[in-house]
C-alpha cells in the first residue's frame, strides 16, 4: 500500500479472513495453513507487504502482514484501510 508504514494502524472490518501460510520445500509460501475470520471490526498494526516473490497464484491479489493477537498473519490488500491521524 502506498501510504503505508511499518508500524502503521489499519482498519480491518468484519469477516475479512486472516490467513497463516506455510513455506513449501522451495522457500516460497505453498499454501495456507489455517485462517481466522474476523469477528468484529478492529485496529492491528501493519508489519508491511508479503512479497509476490514469496508466494506462488494468482498475482492479481496483492498480500499484507498485520500483527494479530501477537502473531504474523496476511490479509489481502484490498480488505483493510489505512488510518489517518487526526
Amino acid at each position: 500500500m502506498k501510504f503505508l508504514s511499518k508500524g502503521d494502524l489499519v482498519y480491518v472490518p468484519s469477516a475479512v479472513r486472516l490467513y497463516k501460510f506455510i513455506l513449501g520445500k522451495s522457500g516460497k509460501i505453498d499454501h495456507f495453513s489455517t485462517w481466522y475470520a474476523v469477528q468484529k471490526p478492529m485496529n492491528l498494526l501493519y508489519l508491511g507487504p508479503l512479497n509476490s516473490s514469496d508466494y506462488y497464484g494468482s498475482e492479481d491479489k496483492v498480500w499484507q502482514k498485520v500483527l494479530f493477537q501477537n502473531q504474523e498473519w496476511a490479509v489481502k490488500e484490498e480488505d483493510i484501510y489505512f488510518i489517518r491521524s487526526a
